[in-house]
């Protein structure tokens, strides 16, 4: 609301000039408390001066946006290994799947190793051009 690079008109307001550099010192400290008080103050000076306030179109949909990109990210991997990264009986069922996995691979190329064993013997006794 008082960006100066998206309103300059406002850089000549010392009340505005000190709560942005207010503003940004608590952003570099993440202090949230700190940037929620100063939003108000804001709001004051904004509505205390002849610059109108901010508005925002289309927040309805943009609220619904929103809504639906966080249902996005809390119903997808990897958020949703969140949700039973410390449960253990699941974090056991799933170390299971993998280890039933690994075996199930590990047989397969055993079985695949003695074929190809078999057809190197059967290749090396017909009439191969290079015996």
């Amino acid at each position: 609301m008082i960006h100066p690079d998206l309103h300059p008109e406002l850089e000549h307001d010392p009340r505005i000039r000190d709560l942005w550099d207010r503003l940004q010192t608590a952003y570099r400290l993440n202090a949230l408390d700190e940037m929620e008080e100063i939003a108000v103050l804001i709001h004051q000076v904004l509505a205390d001066s002849d610059t109108a306030p901010v508005q925002i179109t289309d927040l309805t949909e943009k609220i619904e946006k929103l809504r639906q990109e966080l249902h996005t990210i809390t119903t997808t991997d990897p958020w949703l290994y969140s949700t039973w990264i410390y449960d253990t009986v699941k974090i056991e069922k799933r170390r299971g799947e993998y280890q039933d996995s690994i075996q199930s691979w590990n047989e397969a190329r055993t079985r695949l190793a003695a074929k190809l064993e078999t057809l190197l013997l059967e290749w090396k006794g017909s009439a191969c051009p290079m015996n």
